[in-house]
């Protein structure tokens, strides 16, 4: 049930991300605009099937910003006309994968990371709902809530802003082939 071991995670996005609120040309993030590399060593706790608990006290996070404009801007945390921020803290993520009802299904992850040196408060909660319509028709809900105070849309390292909870929420109908 308890394991030694070493994580590595790596999340972007593949097209540009807008705040319409501002404007509907400008882009606020784009593909490795924001990067995030995260890798740690720890443990793993498996106490049944179903939840898994990763503690790792060493965790080395860097934040990538390969947009020229963006990071002469400062975006994501990363110093003005830089392309990196590099942290170090510890990482605890819980995963849990159950089925609540014979067609219901849950997952959810929950991510805190505490950078040892600067603003240790990073929370990022998924939630994922799957409920199969028939046989071959599904609905998902997920919803993602963060955290953050390096990634507040909008902020660079001017302009400090102050943090805030950001949700995305998505909801979707499916074809669901089984082979």
């Amino acid at each position: 049930k308890l394991y030694a071991g070493a994580t590595a995670t790596f999340n972007t996005q593949f097209a540009k991300g807008y705040d319409y609120k501002v404007s509907s040309t400008e882009y606020i993030s784009d593909f490795m605009a924001p990067g995030y590399l995260s890798v740690g060593l720890g443990l793993t706790y498996t106490p049944t099937a179903w939840l898994t608990v990763i503690v790792s006290p060493a965790t080395y996070r860097a934040t990538f910003v390969c947009n020229d404009r963006l990071s002469d801007a400062g975006a994501f945390g990363v110093k003005s006309g830089h392309r990196v921020l590099n942290e170090f803290g510890a990482n605890i993520r819980a995963e849990a994968k159950t089925t609540l009802w014979k067609k219901l299904s849950l997952y959810s992850r929950l991510e805190l990371y505490s950078n040892y040196l600067h603003n240790p408060q990073n929370i990022n909660w998924d939630i994922q709902l799957d409920y199969a319509l028939t046989g071959w028709l599904t609905a998902n809900l997920y919803v993602n809530m963060i955290y953050d105070d390096d990634i507040l849309f909008g902020k660079t390292a001017d302009t400090p802003g102050s943090p805030r909870l950001q949700i995305k929420e998505v909801l979707g109908i499916g074809f669901q082939v089984n082979f």
